[in-house]
């Protein structure tokens, strides 16, 4: 039996709130951005150019009315690629969380393109509606949802690039944003409606609720980092209505400039911001009162608006004149405006910084931050005894698991260093934990149950009965998969309800489970076999083992490979994940006794 004593080391990423974000309407049909959209993606090595960087990071514009194309933009060297011939009149675009695939609606063509970030290459056009218009895709990355102005948002399966059956929703949908947890989708109900449309996207199939009134044309929506609140900006009545997730219900309309177009948040939720097109300023919100500061002067016609990881820029994108104007969250002041050749209707960010890496020590029961940009180690954070694991929340909170004292101790991150909270009691012997949107989920091998958390009052919940001695955990979708040890299964969790589906015989000794790239196949290495088995999500059913090498410990995916370490073997088998359930390649020697392995992409 595999018992994980090992040094723990995790890095926190900086989290970003979802935006999505849409144009103001003609009286007929929809108004595009002057300068498309856009939207930045970290790409696999490969052979681009004999004098370029072969890591690249690539933000894809895409052209708006009167183009058919999206241009990948090298943002190392602000050099543009090769144009990508996509559908008629792009306005809108999207990434998987997994960055291998950028989606872009065709407000011309009624369609949306698909386009390959490793090749750069356009997929088959997908049938939508009539007017695609605003784009938001599920946090696990397995379907995306597409807006139209016939009053439907259309689901495509990212795993086959289906669509499925439109969801008819208010007049013409402008803008959509999906929750943090990936349950709900928000629909910005422009020109007649005035409404907001929740969808709850955890019913099959999805099931529409009661319109949200809120002012007049929302053009454009944000959800707070925390789920908590989704805010509209509405053009005609130049306000800000906030709807509380929890009840469903508009709050008192904020008054902002004229026109709003644009709206993003801070990375902490502290601040609201909001282009306002009319007036050429900016309006800052205090999240917490719903107050608004004083307005920021900016370019001529700010339309969209984006802020750093480290919530420290706002930038504003001022179409008319061309130009981004950065104002500094901290004093609210803006600088000089930067001239953007060809329109300054998009904003591109580089990918968000790793400023603190968490080092979990399990010899004197702290966790070390350690200070990336300069490599140096800061003050212990004193928490249970016998940490074994932590994992980051999306608000940054960092839990930590204490094997030896039976408890979660939450860091919270923002304070610097990093600050203890109360521990959290949970089972006997927590040995693994996962996140999935407000929910930690912690696997006890001393009492075999996993604990749920509530994040947001960092309570425990009710815990739930797995197999014998469950020491790893991972989740894809709404559902958390928890590898049974001694029991030879795979405890398949429902996280909308908290309750365990039917066990799933894989082996002797899971050890270690990693989730294809499209999150259809869950794969289980069993140390003890020398086999992995894959699990179809969609029916928790395992199909044939695949043969590896000996002892494998641990799995990790790469688009369409999985790689698993062979501890017995010294060699790394790759398993072909796009044929079917998987096909085991020739193994690779590697050293004398792999027992982990990550993926990542190496810097030049």
């Amino acid at each position: 039996m595999r018992k994980k004593l090992a040094l723990i080391l995790t890095m926190l990423a900086m989290v970003i709130g979802s935006l999505s974000q849409a144009q103001a309407a003609l009286a007929s049909r929809p108004a595009s951005p002057a300068s498309g959209a856009l939207g930045w993606t970290t790409i696999q090595p490969r052979l681009h150019d004999a004098l370029a960087d072969p890591n690249p990071v690539y933000a894809y514009v895409a052209g708006g009315l009167h183009s058919d194309t999206v241009t990948p933009i090298d943002t190392a060297t602000g050099l543009p690629a090769t144009p990508i011939p996509v559908g008629k009149d792009p306005v809108a675009l999207a990434e998987t969380p997994d960055n291998t695939t950028v989606y872009v609606a065709n407000d011309g063509s009624g369609t949306v393109t698909p386009i390959d970030t490793a090749t750069n290459t356009a997929g088959t056009p997908i049938p939508v509606g009539h007017y695609p218009h605003a784009i938001a895709i599920t946090p696990d990355g397995k379907t995306v949802y597409v807006a139209c102005y016939d009053g439907t948002v259309y689901p495509i399966d990212t795993a086959t690039n289906t669509p499925g059956t439109p969801i008819e929703v208010g007049s013409e949908p402008a803008a959509i944003a999906i929750t943090p947890d990936g349950r709900t989708a928000y629909v910005a109900n422009n020109v007649v409606s005035g409404t907001v449309t929740p969808i709850d996207l955890t019913t099959s199939p999805p099931t529409v609720g009661t319109p949200i009134p809120v002012g007049s044309k929302p053009v454009a929506i944000a959800i707070a980092p925390d789920g908590s609140t989704v805010y509209t900006a509405n053009l005609d009545s130049g306000t800000v209505t906030p709807i509380t997730t929890a009840t469903g219900t508009a709050g008192t309309a904020i008054q902002v400039g004229t026109q709003p177009e644009g709206i993003a948040i801070t990375p902490n939720g502290n601040t609201v911001y909001v282009a306002n097109y009319g007036d050429n300023t900016v309006t800052p919100i205090a999240a917490d009162t719903g107050t608004p500061g004083t307005a920021i002067n900016v370019g001529s016609q700010p339309e969209q608006i984006a802020i750093t990881p480290d919530g420290g820029t706002v930038y504003v994108a001022n179409s008319g004149d061309s130009t981004e104007t950065p104002i500094a969250t901290a004093d609210n002041s803006a600088g000089p405006p930067v001239t953007v050749p060809g329109g300054g209707g998009a904003i591109t960010l580089p990918p968000p910084p790793i400023p603190t890496a968490y080092v979990v020590d399990a010899g004197d029961d702290t966790v070390v931050p350690v200070t990336t940009a300069t490599n140096t180690a800061g003050n212990p954070i004193q928490v249970g005894k016998h940490p074994v694991a932590i994992a980051l929340a999306a608000d940054g909170t960092a839990y930590v698991v204490n094997r030896g004292s039976g408890t979660v101790t939450p860091i919270t991150t923002a304070t610097g260093a990093g600050t203890a909270g109360p521990p959290i009691t949970v089972g006997a012997d927590p040995d693994a934990i996962a996140i999935a949107g407000t929910t930690a989920y912690v696997a006890n091998v001393g009492n075999d149950t996993v604990t749920p958390i509530d994040t947001t009052t960092n309570t425990p919940g009710t815990p739930i009965t797995v197999g014998d001695n469950p020491d790893t955990i991972t989740i894809t979708g709404t559902t958390a998969y928890v590898a049974n040890d001694d029991s030879g299964t795979v405890t398949p969790i429902d996280t909308a309800t908290n309750t365990a589906g039917t066990p799933i015989t894989v082996g002797n000794d899971p050890v270690a489970i990693a989730i294809s790239a499209e999150g259809t196949t869950a794969y289980v290495a069993d140390e003890d076999s020398g086999m992995v088995t894959p699990i179809t999500v969609a029916t928790n059913t395992a199909g044939p083992p695949i043969t590896v090498g000996g002892n494998p410990d641990a799995i990790a995916i790469n688009g369409t490979t999985a790689y698993v370490a062979n501890k017995a073997s010294g060699t790394v088998t790759p398993i072909t994940t796009a044929t079917g359930a998987g096909t085991a390649g020739t193994p690779i020697p590697v050293g004398i006794a792999p027992v982990a392995i990550a993926i990542g992409i190496p810097t030049v």
